[in-house]
């Protein structure tokens, strides 16, 4: 090689140093073009390391928006289900205060009833005294109307006697009238003697009679009145059962409003308790459902911070893969595959809208782009080579149908299609790291 030629190669060589187009610079032919090949290559392993360190500085951003938008998923579902609890408990706050208010009321009906029933048991004990008193009376008019009943049966046989000795009296007088008329004139006084006594014999059997009469009609009367005295008596008798029973049923009665009062006041003092706990607990997951807003801000917060770096991170790796080495674009792949499930993720929480028609497959994406065009036997003669190219196809798939069904407002669906991506990303950062280790 000539020594002008020589000059045009270092020439050449320090325009393509100069440039950053690092792999474009051909091996040394002499000791400056060999020098400039070192620079290139010290300069080439500088940028990979750069690059590595980037990509990974882009990797743990996106893992850490991920797993923020995850975090920030999960927050906003408690503060949500908080914000639930906390107008379900000032309801449930405010059911107990009114529960509480007419239990209160409840007490002072029952403690009325309660008096009522008290009342009601000393008059119902008055009533049965009264029959009580009432029982003894009949029981004692009975008693009177019997022995009445006997002393007419005895005038009765005393009736008797003076009709008997009447009748008899009537007969002597029959006897002393005829006696009389035998003796004549010297008999008329003792005929008119016989017949004053006849006369008044008469007139006894005629009282007697009317006696009788009268006797039996008193007898007839008072039998009625025993009659009367004694269904009287069995009736006031079934009255006494009756009150006697109503008293016991009355003193139960009361004894039940009194345990009924008694529990109602326990029941009411418990609630006064609960309202107030309610009331407590009431404020304390309203403190807690502002607090549960306040973290899904800051999380937000965080999460802007996290999102800024997404544009510098991936303008430094574009601006080092051209002067990076052969496995430059792995690394850079590495990071757009990262982005790819942050921005699933972010679509989840409502950080980002994706639209499934504009999304990129796997042929369209830069890994999916330099998969194709790939013909150096270096990487396809790989076994991961090959296997690279199933997960990768399901990352977008899978990504794809989930920004679909988020549209759609299938989130359940979607959350469960970003997580079949992000099984099949796990696989495909795998496979480029092992390939990349094999290059290097």
């Amino acid at each position: 090689m000539s020594y002008e030629q020589q000059l045009e190669n270092i020439g050449e060589n320090l325009q393509y140093l100069f440039n950053g187009e690092f792999q474009k610079i051909n091996e040394g032919t002499c000791k400056y073009t060999t020098l400039i090949k070192q620079i290139s290559d010290k300069n080439i392993d500088h940028v990979d390391r750069n690059l590595r360190r980037t990509v990974d500085m882009s990797i743990t951003a996106s893992k850490s928006v991920s797993g923020v938008a995850e975090m920030i998923r999960d927050i906003s579902e408690v503060d949500n289900q908080t914000q639930s609890i906390a107008a379900a408990v000032e309801e449930l706050a405010a059911s107990v205060g009114s529960i509480s208010e007419s239990a209160s009321g409840a007490t002072n009906e029952i403690y009325h009833v309660a008096e009522s029933a008290a009342t009601g048991l000393d008059s119902a004990r008055m009533a049965q005294t009264t029959m009580d008193e009432i029982a003894d009376s009949v029981e004692q008019s009975a008693q009177k109307v019997n022995n009445l009943s006997a002393a007419s049966e005895e005038i009765g046989k005393i009736v008797k006697d003076i009709e008997d000795i009447a009748k008899q009296t009537n007969l002597l007088a029959l006897n002393a009238t005829i006696e009389a008329a035998r003796a004549g004139d010297a008999g008329k006084g003792f005929a008119v003697v016989a017949n004053e006594v006849k006369s008044l014999a008469n007139q006894t059997a005629t009282a007697t009679e009317n006696i009788r009469n009268r006797i039996n009609n008193l007898r007839t009367e008072m039998s009625g009145i025993i009659k009367v005295m004694h269904e009287g008596s069995e009736k006031v008798t079934k009255g006494k059962d009756v009150i006697n029973t109503s008293t016991q049923e009355m003193a139960g009665i009361a004894d039940q409003v009194d345990i009924v009062n008694n529990r109602m006041q326990e029941i009411n003092g418990i609630l006064s308790q609960q309202a107030e706990a309610s009331q407590e607990v009431s404020s304390g997951v309203i403190t807690i459902a502002r607090m549960s807003a306040a973290n899904v801000e800051k999380v937000n917060e965080v999460i802007d911070i996290l999102e800024k770096t997404e544009a510098p991170i991936l303008e430094s790796v574009n601006d080092m893969v051209p002067r990076g080495g052969k496995t430059a674009i792995i690394q850079a792949a590495k990071s757009d595959h990262m982005i790819w499930m942050r921005k699933l993720s972010q679509m989840l929480v409502g950080r980002t809208t994706l639209n499934p028609a504009e999304l990129a497959d796997h042929h369209s994406c830069r890994l999916g782009k330099w998969y194709d065009s790939q013909n150096d036997p270096r990487f396809t003669s790989l076994p991961e080579w090959q296997a690279l190219s199933r997960p990768h196809h399901d990352v977008h798939a899978s990504g794809i149908e989930a920004a679909r069904l988020y549209a759609d407002g299938n989130i359940k669906g979607a959350i469960e299609a970003v997580k079949r991506a992000e099984n099949a990303s796990h696989d495909v950062m795998e496979i480029l790291e092992t390939i990349g280790q094999k290059l290097a």
